[in-house]
């Protein structure tokens, strides 16, 4: 089971919850570096990152956050 999920969105038009949901990966560097791989190929789709552990405590998530979530 892996350790860590990766969500992600557009700032203003995020989906909300599980709908974020992009993947699941075993160490938070692998889904960083997952997340600027898909910010370069689609930038107007992914704008902001959380990573949460499996328990959902955010463990890491980028300074441009989804509009609202405060």
């Amino acid at each position: 089971m892996s350790e860590y999920i990766l969500f992600s969105g557009v700032t203003y038009y995020a989906k909300g919850g599980a709908n974020d949901l992009v993947q699941f990966g075993d160490s938070i560097k692998e889904l960083q570096e997952e997340f600027e791989k898909l910010k370069t190929a689609h930038p107007f789709r992914y704008e902001w990152y959380q990573i949460t552990d499996r328990h959902l405590n955010i463990v890491s998530k980028s300074e441009l956050q989804p509009h609202g979530n405060f």
